[in-house]
């Protein structure tokens, strides 16, 4: 009876040990992971992980990570309530799968090569001065509705997706 007792107790606190540590996440890209660590100091592990089930990154709605050299935005997935990404002028070569919360994306002036499926939540999307741009046009082909506008006479194209004023 003792034996099965400490059996139980050993497969609790394992199951509890697995479960604490899925709720933490390496960010790969250490430009990303600074920049994280600088504006949410709590939800990061004294061994520089991110705990993604902290409020303040599940309920962030605004971040801007321009201009800080990041090629990889692994991790943003865990942003769960955001909307708006700015994320203009790094290395990106591609993007992960994105919240289906968002609602506005700012890619351009990278080396995006492809763009990932687009939440259906999306409004708006600039991806302007990327390598790809055929890649960003065909990508938003997918979402119901869009609205595209040149910003220059050389085929750079800004998209813009607002579907509500299309819907008339």
């Amino acid at each position: 009876m003792r034996l099965k007792s400490t059996l139980r107790l050993i497969a609790f606190l394992l199951l509890l040990h697995s479960n604490l540590f899925a709720q933490n996440f390496w960010v790969p890209d250490s430009n990303f992971r600074v920049k994280l660590k600088q504006l949410y100091p709590t939800c990061f592990t004294p061994q520089d992980s991110m705990i993604t089930i902290c409020s303040q990154i599940q309920n962030e709605i605004s971040l801007d990570l321009t201009f800080l050299q990041i090629s990889s935005l692994d991790g943003i997935q865990y942003f769960t309530s955001l909307e708006h990404l700015f994320c203009y002028s790094n290395h990106l070569t591609s993007l992960p799968t994105l919240p289906a919360s968002i609602i506005f994306i700012n890619c351009s002036n990278n080396q995006l090569n492809s763009l990932p499926a687009l939440p259906t939540s999306l409004l708006n999307l600039n991806c302007s001065e990327i390598n790809n741009e055929f890649a960003c046009f065909t990508s938003i082909f997918r979402l119901p509705v869009l609205l595209f506008e040149s910003i220059d006479q050389f085929a750079n194209f800004a998209f813009i997706i607002n579907p509500l004023n299309l819907r008339e």
